[in-house]
């Protein structure tokens, strides 16, 4: 992040605010880490070596990207470059600013190719005899973004940081608490990561392993592709295989998603608002969003307390996830966040897309749509939701721009600047990973009223208990918008009318992933509304108090999703007491260990395909066939498996039959085998006729091949 960071630093040299230069040039930081060895790990594997070329690759190609833009510079005005300063006016004073040029152009409209009239200087400069550009020039021209890259500690700068910090705290506390929590032997983590993390640990763990590249479902015995957007846990399986223990792997890529995510939120609402004020509300609405839920858990608690304590103890009874009463908007950070990597790591970096996008449309900085289309080209496989998202927020601003600039050519090619690389680089993977997935029997169908189709309740009434007040105040907060604002809007409210008409996937819910895009905007409107209203009446008394008080209600049900995820990672290790979820118990623990240690990398083993299985898991190994709660979503079809599982478990003549051409290496048999199959479970068969490799703690592990 680094290498992206010091690239930042030179793309993004027009920002006022250094703190955005950062966010912006990290953000370009990460989806170097997680693609840079790609191209290499296709004919090297998955290892130390393809990520060192990957590293040097990246070194190289932001080295050349700094200096050749300092060369194009300097070619382009050798005087302003020679003083070290910026471009020089019309009448020879130094500006003390870089000149926009290709990288950088002036916050204009393009004219139309016949209406453009090339000024005599720059004609001038063109027919005049080509110097040699000097390396001190060219050294002082590639300093200049870095030598003006803090701009002060201003107010704005202030503010994000008290904006992020807090909620940055609070999400590594979590992570901390959530993330294989490792206590008498056994695993714990949290409410909201006892299904998820499993998969991607799986993920994580498998591909570092492994080496093999593209990766393939260890849950399906490493013989099915990962359609998977894997890049969000390859990320981590970078950091294992360089010796991070899996733990903080897992982590440490995570702190910097969530800076980042929280930093873009901020942003983006901040370059639409331009008011710190309504900022931090837009922020607030979206980070701890949560609709009319509360009210379910309110709702006779003067006679029965426990309507209302059941948030902090009930598994999956909050505010914002009460599926009896079809509450279904759940809360950003503690169920779409925490759990689901592949959302952070794609907000990660769709948002600063999107800012890049925003400036470029609506503020005229035409350098920023090529470099919003290239890192918008590699979000596939980071998140196929938020390039499906961009997608859409794409075509509706492409509509409106050309209508706002009656078809100008500029405008055109503009675009064109954005589309190219954004497809050049998005088709290939999703040609690769995506239409392989897509193309099952249960993605890409028509269903109207989304999660609400089979629930029974009106499609307002829905829509309003579950998002809140915010969804009655959009036309509103819409109609009082600015002309460039309502323009913005328009992406979400495609991205809304798509999502409500197609489901991408077959799980119906995961449509929410594109939902949350729409509702970011509808918190930026809302937040504006609020400020316009509070400039009109705030004279009146207690018009503040009564602001703050709506705010709260509104930001209540998240707070309080958020306070019981926070709860439900806590264990206390001298009373063993708490409420959090062991994940995998000392026994499955201690034979994940030995496995890791004398196991190869690619054996396959017979298991019970519980979703919290620990060979796949902790060891990064194949088993014959993983969790149907993963694999059906993915659009992998894997009952054939389960059934033949089933068999080998309890058959020994169906065992011989199949072992060899379901590539079984090893046979594990413990709690959940014996949980799962009783008095029908063939161990004796095993003991007597396959060697006992490991048995320990009620665990036994039968070696079958070779």
């Amino acid at each position: 992040m680094t290498l992206g960071i010091t690239a930042g630093a030179a793309l993004f040299a027009k920002e006022k605010s250094f703190l955005t230069k950062i966010w912006l040039g990290g953000v370009a930081g990460m989806l170097l880490l997680m693609w840079s060895h790609v191209p290499f790990s296709f004919f090297m594997g998955f290892t130390e070596a393809s990520h060192i070329s990957g590293m040097a690759l990246a070194l190289v190609t932001v080295t050349a990207l700094i200096f050749g833009k300092a060369y194009y510079e300097t070619r382009k005005d050798p005087a302003a470059a020679a003083a070290g300063t910026g471009m020089r006016d019309a009448a020879g004073n130094s500006s003390g600013e870089p000149r926009e040029d290709l990288f950088s152009v002036a916050n204009q409209e393009f004219p139309a190719i016949e209406e453009f009239t090339e000024p005599a200087e720059d004609a001038a400069r063109k027919t005049a005899p080509k110097t040699r550009v000097a390396p001190k020039k060219l050294l002082a021209r590639a300093a200049l973004p870095f030598r003006s890259f803090f701009t002060g500690f201003r107010r704005e700068e202030a503010a994000l940081v008290i904006a992020v910090v807090p909620f940055l705290v609070l999400v590594i506390l979590m992570l901390l608490s959530h993330t294989l929590n490792y206590d008498d032997g056994s695993f714990y983590t949290g409410q909201c990561t006892y299904g998820d993390m499993n998969m991607h640990l799986g993920f994580v763990t498998s591909i570092a392993k492994q080496n093999m590249f593209p990766p393939s479902y260890s849950l399906m015995g490493g013989v099915e592709p990962l359609n998977y957007p894997f890049l969000c846990d390859s990320v981590s399986s970078s950091l294992l295989l360089f010796g991070t223990p899996l733990r903080w792997a897992y982590m440490i890529p995570m702190f910097a998603a969530f800076l980042f995510v929280f930093t873009g939120v901020w942003c983006l609402a901040g370059v639409i608002l331009k008011k710190t004020g309504r900022t931090a509300v837009a922020y607030v609405l979206f980070l701890l969003d949560g609709g009319l839920g509360l009210f379910y858990f309110l709702d006779g608690t003067r006679t029965e307390p426990g309507n209302f304590t059941r948030i902090f103890t009930a598994f999956y009874n909050t505010p914002t996830n009460l599926v009896d009463e079809n509450v279904r908007w759940t809360n950003v950070i503690a169920d779409m966040l925490l759990p689901q990597r592949a959302t952070l790591f794609g907000w990660c970096c769709l948002f600063a897309v999107i800012y890049l996008l925003y400036r470029a449309v609506f503020e005229g900085k035409k350098s920023y749509y090529p470099l919003a289309g290239i890192m918008g080209g590699l979000l596939p496989m980071v998140h196929t939701h938020s390039y499906f998202a961009l997608g859409l927020i794409a075509i509706a601003w492409i509509a409106v721009s050309l209508i706002r600039d009656k078809m100008k050519t500029g405008t055109m090619l503009s675009w064109l600047a954005f589309g190219i690389p954004a497809l050049l680089i998005s088709v290939p993977q999703l040609v690769m990973w995506t239409f392989n997935a897509v193309g099952g029997e249960h993605f890409l169908r028509f269903v109207f009223n989304w999660s609400n189709s089979e629930a029974g309740d009106s499609w307002i009434w829905f829509w309003v208990k579950n998002v809140g007040i915010a969804f009655l105040l959009i036309p509103t907060a819409f109609l009082s918008a600015e002309k460039h604002k309502r323009m913005a809007y328009t992406g979400a409210f495609l991205i809304f009318l798509v999502a409500e008409l197609i489901v991408f996937q077959p799980n119906l819910y995961d449509n929410i992933k594109l939902f949350f895009i729409w509702y970011l905007f509808v918190a930026i409107m809302t937040a504006d509304l609020f400020g316009k209203v509070m400039e009109r009446i705030k004279d009146l008394k207690g018009v503040r108090i009564a602001a703050a008080l709506l705010i709260l209600i509104m930001i209540l049900p998240g707070t309080l999703t958020i306070a019981r995820e926070y709860v439900s990672g806590i264990r206390n290790k001298e009373k063993n007491t708490g409420y959090a979820y062991q994940l995998y118990n000392a026994a499955n623990t201690q034979a994940a260990f030995w496995i890791d240690e004398n196991t190869e990398p690619s054996a396959v083993f017979l298991c019970k395909n519980n979703h919290n299985n620990a060979i796949a898991a902790l060891t990064g190994r194949n088993i014959y066939v993983g969790a149907g709660t993963f694999l059906y979503f993915h659009g992998v079809n894997y009952r054939t498996r389960e059934v033949l599982m089933r068999r080998m478990f309890t058959d020994a003549e169906a065992f011989e039959a199949n072992k060899e051409s379901a590539g079984i290496d090893y046979v594990y048999v413990g709690d959940y085998e014996r949980g799962e199959f009783g008095g029908d479970l063939i161990t004796d068969y095993f003991r007597e006729n396959y060697e006992t490799v490991y048995d320990s703690m009620g665990i036994e592990i039968f070696r079958v091949s070779g």
